[in-house]
Formats: structure tokens, C-alpha cells, sequence
């Protein structure tokens, strides 16, 4: 049992976790870029700008932690301390609370992944992730701070509301964290692998339809850790390279985002 006079050390705790996570996953996934490479492209001319909004997302976490704290993993605790949520109420191993938890917060980002391509409103935010106009892991950084703070308030109420356990919290966000690099990799992959691996796991495969030209590519393959949740909602499309186009959404707006300024202001651009 953590003691409430544990809260900041197990807060830090998490956040390091989570932060060394990304930053090893980072540093793999881009050996591997460079020594597998799907495509020819570089980072001159993208780096900055994706580089920069990472920063920017990264204050506002911080902000976040300080301010509140709010972060998923003191949501967590909160929920424990105060004994909120469905599954501090069920008699039930910690690893049983933990995969239900999985499924749920990764069922739950899957719709609220199809929610910024459906609602106009936050599309204008989420496009700025489509517009790179190549797929590595430098897309993973190109996320607008509203959508960034939009999603940490969507999935702090799910953890709140079914009482996820800290450890649960800490895995998942550390397996979001890698993943999310990994499907945006641009890492050559051989199509018999990465069959193999969707038939549980979005890949980089899957992924790279995601970030096609074409409407009925972008709005395929939404999930981000399990494929499940695409085959059962009818979003699921397999990867073929024959049958992909190429990175990024095609838009009189792609040269705008391509500088921080320029994707920090284009969702509130009457053109955007």
C-alpha cells in the first residue's frame, strides 16, 4: 500500500519512467532508421519544427504536473486515496484490474483518436500531425498542445472514473510512449512480419495507411496499441505497399506547418 506521504516520490517516479522510456525508444527507433529505412527522406527542414513542438508539449506537461498535479499517474493515486473508481470496488487480482484497465483506456483512445478526425473542430488541431509531409519518428512529436492537454483531461477522467491502478498507469503509458514511436518509424519491416504482428498490434505498416494522402487512408487504422478495435469497427485496413500513398495529407496549408510558429497558430487560422 503507498502511503499519502509517498504521492510526489511515486509522481516523480512515474514521470522518470515514462520519460526514459521515450527517450530510448527515440534513440532505437532511429538507429533503426537509419539502418533500415523504409523510405529516402531526411529530417533537414522538419526536425526543427517537430522538434520544437515536442518542447512545447513538454512545458505544458510540466506546467501540468506543477500546477495540479495532473498527470495520469496522479489521477491514479487520487483515485486510490480516495477510493473512486469501478475497480478499487472489485474483488479482483491487481493484474485481472490492470488488463481490463489496458483494454479499456486503449478502446477509449481508439474513439477518441476517430473523434479528431470527425469533429471539424478538433480536426483543425489533429491535422497538424497529418500534414508531415514524411512518416518517421519525428512525426511522433507533431501534436498541437490543445490536442496534448485535450487528451490528457479525456484520459485522466477514464482512469478516474474506473479507478486504474498506478502500475497499471505506469506500463500503459510506458508501452503508448514506445509504441507510439515504433508505429511512426520509418523502419523497413518485411510484409510477412508485420502481418504477422497485426493480426494483435497496430505497425508501422498499418500506420503508414494512416498517414496517407487520401481520405479513405486517414481514415483507417486508428488504433494505437491493439489492431482489435479497427477489425471490430470496420476502420481496419491492411498494410500493402503497392496500395499506399505517400506521407501527408495533401493541403494548401503544408508549408505553414512546417515551421513551429506555423503549426501553433493554423488551427486558429480562419483558412485552416
Amino acid at each position: 500500500m503507498i502511503s499519502s506521504g509517498a504521492i510526489p516520490e511515486w509522481l516523480q517516479a512515474s514521470e522518470v519512467i515514462r520519460l526514459e522510456a521515450f527517450l530510448a525508444g527515440f534513440v532505437l527507433i532511429g538507429v533503426l532508421e537509419r539502418l533500415l529505412p523504409n523510405r529516402t527522406h531526411q529530417w533537414r527542414g522538419r526536425a526543427t519544427g517537430n522538434i520544437g513542438l515536442q518542447l512545447v508539449n513538454a512545458l505544458v506537461q510540466l506546467a501540468m504536473l506543477l500546477a495540479a498535479p495532473l498527470t495520469l499517474s496522479a489521477v491514479a493515486l487520487i483515485a486510490l486515496f480516495s477510493q473512486f473508481g469501478l475497480l478499487n470496488h472489485l474483488q479482483m487480482g491487481l493484474w485481472t484490474k490492470i488488463v481490463i484497465a489496458w483494454l479499456v483506456l486503449d478502446l477509449a483512445s481508439y474513439w477518441w483518436h476517430r473523434a479528431w478526425h470527425g469533429v471539424p473542430l478538433l480536426w483543425r488541431f489533429h491535422q497538424i500531425h497529418h500534414l508531415d509531409p514524411a512518416l518517421d519518428v519525428l512525426t511522433t512529436f507533431r501534436t498541437h498542445p490543445v490536442e496534448t492537454v485535450l487528451t490528457i483531461l479525456f484520459k485522466g477522467c477514464i482512469v478516474y472514473l474506473l479507478g486504474v491502478p498506478l502500475l497499471g498507469v505506469i506500463l500503459y503509458e510506458v508501452v503508448v510512449a514506445v509504441m507510439a514511436l515504433w508505429i511512426h518509424g520509418n523502419v523497413r519491416i518485411r510484409p510477412g512480419a508485420d502481418r504477422f504482428l497485426a493480426l494483435l498490434l497496430i505497425t508501422p505498416g498499418l500506420h503508414r495507411i494512416h498517414h496517407g494522402a487520401l481520405e479513405s487512408e486517414y481514415s483507417r487504422n486508428f488504433g494505437l496499441v491493439l489492431s482489435l478495435w479497427d477489425r471490430i469497427f470496420g476502420t481496419y485496413r491492411a498494410s500493402h505497399p503497392a496500395t499506399a500513398s505517400g506521407p501527408g495529407i495533401t493541403s494548401p496549408d503544408t508549408a505553414a506547418a512546417m515551421t513551429l510558429p506555423g503549426m501553433l497558430w493554423l488551427p486558429f487560422r480562419k483558412t485552416a
